[in-house]
C-alpha cells in the first residue's frame, strides 16, 4: 500500500498524461495541489486515486476560500511563497477554518527553488522554516500538519518538532534531502543508547521516523519508491514503521485508513486498481 502526499498538477497538463507521467499506478492514493481547476478535474477524474489540496497562492486568499475548497471536494490546503511566516497571526482565521473543516496542511519548508514569477521582496526561506510549524502546532494542536522537504536545510529542526507535536510530520522529498550521504543520515536519525554517552551505541529514534510520510513533489513515485527503500534498509526500519511512512500516517489524517484495509482485504467500496476508478481503465 502507497499513497503519495504530495504531486503537483499544472493548468495545461492531461489528467491522463500527468498521471501516467509520474508513475502515479504505482501509489494507491495521490494527493494534488497546483491549479486549482485542474485538481478538481483530477478527483472527478479519478475519485478513488486521488486527493485534492487547494493552494493558497497569496495573501489576498481569505478564510472563506478554506470554506470554497471544501465545498469542491478539496481535502487539504498547500501553503508556500506567502507574503508573510507561515506562523504569522494574520493567517490563523484561515487554520481556524482548517480545523473546522478537518483538513490537513501542506506547508513547504526551507529553501524555495528560484522562479521568474516569484515577486520582490516576498519569498524568504526564513519565512518557510521548519521552526514555524512548532508556533502553528502550539496554537492549533487538532490540526495535521505536514512539511516539504524535511525542512531543508534544517532537518534536525524538522525532527525536533515532529517529536514534540504529535500531528506534524514531515515528507523526504527534494534532490537535496536524498542527496545527503550516509553519516548526515546517521546524524539525524539515530540516537545515544543513553543520556550520559557512556555507551558508543545507536539506536534508530522510531519517534521520529514514524513522523516521516512518502511524497514525491516533482519526481515520479518509483525514483522517491528507490531513496525510501534504501534509507529503510539501510537503517533497519521496523516493518510497522516503513507502513507507516508509506501510507498509514495519510491515511489517519484524511480518515481513509480503514478504507484502505478493506481495500487490502478485497471487499472495499474503493474501486481497483485494474477498475473503471483508473487511468488504464478509462483510456488515454
Amino acid at each position: 500500500m502507497l499513497i503519495n502526499v504530495h504531486c503537483h498538477i499544472a493548468a495545461h497538463q492531461d489528467i491522463h498524461e500527468w498521471f501516467a507521467r509520474q508513475h502515479l499506478e504505482n501509489a494507491d492514493v495521490t494527493v494534488v495541489c497546483g491549479d486549482w481547476d485542474k485538481c478538481e478535474e483530477a478527483i472527478k477524474t479519478l475519485p478513488d486515486r486521488v486527493i485534492a489540496l487547494g493552494m493558497l497562492k497569496d495573501d489576498r486568499d481569505q478564510p472563506e476560500l478554506v470554506g470554497q475548497f471544501h465545498d469542491r471536494g478539496f481535502r487539504g490546503l498547500k501553503m508556500i511563497g506567502l507574503r508573510r511566516a507561515y506562523d504569522d497571526p494574520a493567517y490563523y482565521p484561515i487554520y481556524e477554518k482548517a480545523v473546522e473543516y478537518k483538513m490537513p496542511i501542506l506547508f513547504h519548508t526551507g529553501h524555495l527553488m528560484l522562479q521568474p514569477h516569484h515577486r520582490r521582496n516576498v519569498i524568504a526561506r526564513h519565512k518557510m522554516d521548519a521552526v514555524r510549524l512548532d508556533t502553528i502546532a502550539r496554537a492549533f494542536p487538532e490540526l495535521y500538519l505536514i512539511g516539504a522537504h524535511l525542512g531543508n536545510p534544517r532537518y534536525e529542526d524538522a525532527c525536533s518538532i515532529a517529536l514534540k507535536h504529535e500531528r506534524v510530520y514531515f515528507d523526504l522529498s527534494g534532490g537535496t534531502v536524498r542527496r545527503l550521504p550516509y553519516n548526515r543520515w546517521r546524524q539525524i536519525l539515530m540516537t545515544g543508547a543513553d543520556d550520559f554517552l557512556r555507551s558508543l551505541e545507536e539506536t534508530l529514534e522510531l519517534r521520529v521516523v514514524d513522523k516521516f510520510v512518502f511524497g514525491t513533489d516533482g519526481q515520479t513515485v518509483p525514483i522517491l519508491l528507490e531513496f525510501h527503500e534504501n534509507l529503510f534498509r539501510a537503517f533497519s526500519f521496523p516493518t510497522e514503521t516503513r507502513e507507516r511512512i508509506l501510507w498509514r500516517n495519510v491515511a489517519k489524517m484524511f480518515g481513509i485508513e480503514e478504507k484502505l484495509e478493506a481495500r487490502c482485504r478485497g471487499d472495499s467500496p474503493l474501486q481497483d486498481k485494474s477498475s473503471s476508478g483508473s487511468v488504464e481503465g478509462q483510456g488515454k
